[in-house]
């Protein structure tokens, strides 16, 4: 049984919001390497939250 397209995609969204309040905290102390790392794994996960929430149920 395979995991639901639209569920994986409520998972990496989740995650990817989860993300956000380190990277504040990160802009506040100026670790703007780290902060950059951060967005990148944000935009990574509600990217493939996107792309994972547009496969048809059963094609994976």
């Amino acid at each position: 049984m395979t995991l639901h397209p639209i569920l994986t995609a409520i998972v990496l969204i989740i995650f990817g919001v989860l993300a956000v309040p380190p990277m504040l905290s990160l802009v506040r102390e100026r670790r703007f390497f780290l902060a950059g790392l951060m967005f990148i794994t944000f935009v990574c996960f509600v990217a493939a939250g996107i792309v994972s929430s547009t496969v048809p149920p059963g094609q994976a």
